[in-house]
């Protein structure tokens, strides 16, 4: 980038470098066609994320707890969801999330088991029940891509901007359209909406341009809230 910045103007003119330096993006491959091996569980911690921020305690009965915070909860279900086994679910449906749900709780050891429970019993039973996702189950969608990181740079003014986007989920249903679909721990509001808008917005014209969609109608964004 500071090579192209710097470039002499007989050697490259501003529109040549904007152009070059617009184009310079990057794409890490989709956790699609990853191969789970048949006895997975028993290593299923190694998937969840043990970089939490710092524990918070709080006083119950006269006993010091540790509380689970929604920005732990939510480390904790991205990991979860992030590599959730589509297939795996397809063959053992809730026996595939019990297990996933025992292992977490087996990990996660220091927190009450009863509250974490309650919450990943609500979380997954929201994300089973969610529109995209029970297409996903019956065919009606097709996973494209799965935590994609996507990375856009645009040089506008001799300035430099860097987007990075992690996506959950973009999906294609039997009509074409296109679907960027983002976790979110907490509870629907038109609040939330509204607030996570602009961050699907920036998702939006990212996929738009790295998959070539030229008709904007046929890429949509949503939530799937969790909470």
């Amino acid at each position: 980038n500071k090579i192209l910045q710097n470039a002499p103007e007989n050697i490259k003119t501003k529109k040549n470098i904007e152009n070059e330096i617009n184009d310079i993006q990057y794409i890490i491959p989709s956790k699609i066609g990853v191969n789970y091996e048949e006895n997975n569980f028993k290593n299923i911690t190694e998937l969840l994320n043990k970089r939490l921020s710092n524990l918070e305690f709080e006083k119950e009965d006269g006993e010091e707890k540790i509380k689970i915070s929604p920005i732990n909860m939510g480390t904790i279900m991205h990991e979860l969801l992030e590599n959730f086994d589509f297939d795996k679910y397809f063959e053992d449906k809730e026996n595939y999330i019990e297990k996933l749900k025992t292992e977490t709780l087996k990990y996660y050891n220091y927190y009450e088991s009863k509250d974490l429970k309650e919450k990943l019993d609500k979380y997954f039973n929201n994300f089973t029940q969610n529109e995209h996702i029970k297409n996903i189950i019956n065919g009606a969608e097709k996973i494209i891509s799965r935590e994609h990181k996507f990375q856009s740079r645009k040089l506008e003014n001799k300035t430099l901007s860097i987007i990075n986007a992690k996506i959950d989920l973009i999906t294609q249903n039997l009509n074409g359209d296109y679907f960027i679909l983002d976790y979110k721990t907490s509870k629907k509001s038109e609040e939330k909406i509204e607030f996570y808008q602009s961050q699907l917005n920036i998702y939006k014209e990212i996929v738009k341009e790295t998959l070539k969609i030229e008709n904007e109608k046929d890429l949509k964004t949503d939530i799937i809230f969790l909470g």
